[in-house]
């Protein structure tokens, strides 16, 4: 990111934030399409996603990640930000799972926020109730090796503390609670 993402994000905290989501929302797609700078546009397809979160408008939410995706198919977690919208707001998880697909695929290519968006995909797998799936993604995320100061999430256990254990491969569940443990 750079020095303008911050920039902006400081106008907005500082002219925007408090105001009610609808006014926040009003005025930031007056502005989006003026905007040419990368950074400025990425940070106001943010705020707007968020704003309109706050409201419970998923499909206005959706609709951001859409044109944000458009705008920078390149975006690992734009893709993968989506596919959480899809399957915790919209119960949408066959969806979420295609779109968790893309946001794997380039956060591997671009090595940021891998362990994210298979933490998503964990979390869909446990709603489809797919184990076979879970079971590999609970392997993939184990044998991560991120490189220090990679943009990502730490290691996350939600999705396996609420898997059944006993439809989940014994290594991987043994190989999943070494890694877990790495964290302390």
């Amino acid at each position: 990111m750079t020095e303008k993402f911050f920039q902006f994000e400081k106008w907005y905290a500082k002219n925007l934030a408090l105001r009610p989501a609808g006014e926040r929302i009003i005025w930031l797609e007056s502005e989006i399409d003026k905007i040419e700078e990368f950074w400025t546009k990425k940070c106001i397809f943010l705020n707007l996603y968020t704003s309109n979160l706050e409201i419970a408008q998923f499909e206005r939410a959706l609709d951001v990640k859409e044109r944000e995706i458009q705008f920078d198919p390149n975006d690992a977690l734009a893709f993968t930000t989506k596919a959480e919208l899809l399957l915790y707001f919209m119960d949408q998880p066959e969806e979420a799972l295609e779109t968790i697909e893309r946001g794997i695929s380039l956060s591997i290519e671009t090595k940021r926020f891998r362990r994210h968006a298979l933490a998503v995909k964990a979390r869909i797998a446990l709603r489809l109730e797919n184990y076979t799936m879970l079971n590999e993604v609970l392997d993939s995320i184990s044998e991560l090796k991120l490189e220090k100061g990679a943009e990502d999430v730490g290691r996350e256990a939600d999705f396996f503390d609420k898997a059944d254990k006993s439809k989940l491969s014994p290594e991987v569940v043994s190989k999943y609670e070494v890694y877990l443990a790495e964290r302390r």
